[in-house]
């Protein structure tokens, strides 16, 4: 349940979606304007080139339709959470034997006090090798799929449902049980749904 409080749909709430779309192309537009404006300095025939900023206005319905993806994505991430928020310790979801609560609050204050490990820029690369498959197979029946990279001991693939899946030892693994191990544990997250 922690996991899900981590969620990144979480962030996505739009309160007005037609006041975002709105305000998104009318910043691309005057973003084009002021290209389009730079480039056609000091050229003669400047006026002759039609205002690339109308093409913005036929972009209207796909963003409208996006957004609103979005924000039915957030209502699901927020159904999923409930009551919980994202600052939710693991301690707090434990409700067996309370020595484990308070060995997950000193293992969480330990985590959050330990700097995150931003040199994992190799392992998302391995991942993105096979982004283009994943979303090939999975996506109209996976909205998002999120995947976390943890330093276990030894490899896993563990899907915790209903978008996320945790994976370690990435690059001590052979490209193909690598593979193998994220389209199983994918696979994994629609028998949840079943």
């Amino acid at each position: 349940m922690v996991v899900a409080t981590q969620d990144d749909r979480l962030n996505w709430h739009i309160p007005d979606i037609s006041s975002e779309v709105s305000r998104r192309l009318s910043r691309s537009r005057q973003l084009m304007q002021q290209y389009w404006s730079h480039l056609a300095q000091g050229v003669e025939f400047a006026g002759e080139i039609a205002d690339p900023s109308r093409v913005f206005d036929s972009q209207a319905p796909q963003l409208n339709q996006y957004l609103n993806w979005q924000s039915e994505q957030y209502q699901q991430a927020m159904n999923r959470v409930g009551s919980l928020s994202t600052d939710t310790t693991p301690a707090i979801v434990w409700h067996g034997e309370p020595s484990i609560r308070v060995q997950l609050e000193s293992l969480w204050t330990v985590y959050q006090a330990t700097p995150k490990d931003t040199n994992r820029l190799e392992e998302l690369e391995i991942i993105d090798l096979f982004y283009q498959d994943l979303k090939h197979q999975f996506s109209s029946r996976i909205p998002t799929l999120k995947v976390y990279l943890v330093q276990y001991p030894t490899p896993i693939f563990f899907p915790v449902s209903p978008v996320s899946i945790l994976i370690s030892q990435v690059k001590d693994l052979p490209e193909q049980d690598l593979r193998d191990g994220i389209f199983q544990a994918t696979e994994s997250l629609l028998n949840f749904g079943a």
